[in-house]
Formats: structure tokens, sequence, C-alpha cells
């Protein structure tokens, strides 16, 4: 961060496989190349994030058809715009939608993927109730499953637990706290920008491209 303005981790470091499993390249088209999980801004950074705040206000949602999807999607402008680091470490926002090009290994308790470091694993869309499901975004043909690596398995299984020890089951029922506004108006589709996109497919296209966040 001392020598750039923003550090990204993309989504993937190698072409998807054109196969029909997801996650797909169409699924990152809408999602973004960037995942947003990781962003890293320095000091020198401020112009980005006036500039990324400016958009954000009302045009951070799902809105396929725009070509928006919440935060990332503008950040797909970044490499061009501002001062940026691209990170290709393996061992970063390691997830369900890059493990088909990542491979895990472990020794002395330390576990590298591709030969670097595991530093952070995203567990986008994992249930800790069914951790054997990995992620709830994959649909009905997954190109990764968790007992096909038993270390991928076993890192699953350790944060599940790790989750339901802290009440998960209970925080789960806690309302999402910015549904509506501080008068308790919620917020809906017929209120501008404000949700997903007023078309018929916007509740599916919402909940199948959650996925990459």
């Amino acid at each position: 961060l001392a020598s750039t303005s923003v550090v990204l981790t993309p989504h993937c470091l190698f072409p998807i496989p054109r196969d029909g499993m997801e996650t797909s390249e169409k699924t990152l088209r809408h999602a973004g190349i960037f995942n947003l999980g990781f962003v890293g801004v320095s000091q020198n950074g401020k112009e980005f994030l006036s500039w990324w705040h400016e958009r954000l206000q009302t045009e951070a949602v799902v809105d396929l058809a725009n070509a928006l999807f919440t935060d990332q999607r503008w950040v797909d402008f970044v490499p061009s715009l501002f001062p940026c680091i691209i990170l290709r470490d393996a061992g970063l926002n390691v997830a369900y939608w890059n493990l088909h090009e990542r491979s895990l290994t472990k020794e002395n308790n330390t576990i590298s993927v591709n030969g670097d470091t595991l530093k952070f694993f995203h567990f986008s869309g994992l249930d800790p109730a069914t951790p054997w499901q990995l992620t709830k975004h994959a649909g009905t043909n997954p190109r990764v499953e968790i007992n096909a690596d038993p270390i991928l398995e076993s890192l699953v299984n350790s944060y599940s637990k790790l989750l339901q020890t802290a009440g998960h089951a209970e925080q789960k029922k806690v309302p999402y706290g910015f549904n509506e506004t501080a008068d308790g108006i919620a917020f809906t589709a017929d209120r501008g920008n404000w949700t997903s996109a007023s078309n018929s497919n916007s509740q599916s296209n919402h909940t199948r491209f959650e996925q990459c966040r």
C-alpha cells in the first residue's frame, strides 16, 4: 500500500473452463472481475474513495440489466483510473469460485495454495448447518465439492464449528439492519435505485449473483 492507492484481488487467476458448471464466466461478467470481500486503500487513495462513494450512494444495487452489481462492478474501472496493484497470490481470497484452480496442501499445520501460504479464505454462502454444501450459491452444478478434498473439508468443518459455537443460528434470525429507512419505511423495488432491478427476474437475479460478494 505504500506504493499505490488501491490493492485488489481478482476472482480468478486463470481462464474458467466453459463446461456449464458454476462458477462460470457469465457469473463473473455480472459480478465483476474483482472480489470486494477484500480491498486495500492507502492514504493516497482518497481520490478513489471519493469517486467510489459518489457512485455507491445510489448505485450500489443489483441491477444486471444496467451492468450494476453492488459495489463490485464499479471497481472494474479502478486499474485504468487510479494507481492500483492487483495481487496474484493464490493464497489470497480463496473461495468456492476459484478453488478449481487452487490446489491445497498441508505441511506442519500450514496450508498452502499452489505453493503460496494460505492468507485468508472467503466462506461466501456457507451455512454452518450444512457445511458439506460449501456454498449456497453454486446451484445444482457446482464445480467444487468439499468431499473431494480432505484439506478443504477439514477447513470448512472447523470454521462451521466456530460459527455454531459463536451462536450463528441465533444471529441469523436478527433482521437485516439496512432494509428500511430510519423512519421504518421498507426499501422496495418501486422506490428508485434502492434495490435490485425491478424487472420480473430481479429476485432470481439477485439470489444468483449475490454469490460472488
